[in-house]
C-alpha cells in the first residue's frame, strides 16, 4: 500500500509540475505569492491549535504550500535561464 501511496503522490507532483509549467510569468507569480501567504497561514493555525487533530491540518497545510513553493520557485528560476 505504501508503494501505491508513493506513487500516487509522485504522480500527483508531475501533474501538478506540468500544470505549473504552462502557466504564464505573471501567474506563475501569483501563485508563488498565495504559496507563501497559505504557509504563513498555516503557520498562524499551527500556533493557535488547541488540539492534535487541528495541529495535523495545520502541519498539512504548511507542507501542501511549501511543496508547491518550491515547484514555483524552480519553474521561476528555469525560465530566468532561458
Amino acid at each position: 500500500f505504501s508503494e501505491f501511496l508513493h506513487n500516487f503522490c509522485f504522480m500527483q507532483e508531475l501533474a501538478e509540475r506540468n500544470e505549473i509549467s504552462a502557466l504564464p510569468d505573471l501567474d506563475l507569480v501569483k501563485q508563488l505569492n498565495n504559496a507563501k501567504s497559505n504557509i504563513s497561514k498555516g503557520k498562524n493555525d499551527l500556533e493557535k491549535s488547541d488540539n492534535e487533530e487541528k495541529k495535523a491540518k495545520a502541519q498539512a497545510k504548511i507542507e501542501k504550500w511549501t511543496n508547491k513553493k518550491d515547484i514555483l520557485e524552480k519553474e521561476i528560476e528555469a525560465r530566468k535561464k532561458n
